[in-house]
């Protein structure tokens, strides 16, 4: 019996060190940089500004053409501003709102390539969590009067981030990719549809 024991003892110990291999496999890191266009809630209350991004990535290959993916995204929106007249008050009176949006998200992705190869087509879907910071800024303007500031809304915390798009990297390095992000805040989903230029080391 010492002979079988042994045996799968030495199956078990490769078995062991293979798995071990795999964990300690070097992923591939990559970076990108986006275009942000604001959609639903997010260009309703906060800004009809298309907004830029900074992400970087490391991918783990899991399969022909299937690919585990860590990100991390980072998007600012230029402020928006608006003017607008106070129902009820004397003429030229007007309140004036600086409004701000950003998130930092972190997900884990999965793409999948119909190739086979991490070329060509790609298709991905992604979860993870997203710290956003949406602030609103008024100044109440009045004839004769100075101008009285407060803030309306000012409001950060972190949420569940959903995310589905495609992408097409043209060789091992060079890719192109685009995406619908979103959170739920308060009943209002805050989304966006990003683009990205991506670039794997």
């Amino acid at each position: 019996m010492t002979r079988p024991v042994a045996s799968i003892g030495r199956y078990g110990l490769l078995c062991a060190a293979a798995c071990c291999a795999m964990a300690v496999e070097a992923p591939q890191i990559g970076a990108q940089v986006l275009g942000s266009s604001p959609t639903g809630a997010t260009r309703d209350h906060f800004t009809s500004n298309t907004g830029w991004g900074l992400g970087v990535f490391a991918d783990w290959e899991v399969g022909a053409g299937k690919v585990i993916r860590l990100a991390y995204d980072g998007i600012w929106y230029p402020n928006g501003g608006h003017a607008d007249a106070i129902p009820g008050l004397a003429a030229n009176s007007y309140s004036e709102s600086d409004r701000t949006c950003r998130s930092h998200a972190f997900t884990s992705q999965y793409l999948y390539y119909p190739s086979g190869n991490r070329e060509g087509v790609y298709f991905k879907v992604g979860l993870g969590g997203m710290k956003y910071l949406t602030r609103i800024n008024t100044t109440l303007n009045l004839p004769g009067a100075q101008g009285v500031g407060l803030t309306v809304l000012n409001e950060s915390g972190t949420k569940l981030n959903m995310l589905a798009g495609l992408g097409y990297d043209f060789n091992k390095n060079w890719g192109v990719n685009a995406q619908y992000s979103f959170i739920t805040v308060h009943g209002r989903t805050l989304g966006a549809v990003q683009t990205g230029l991506s670039y794997r080391f």
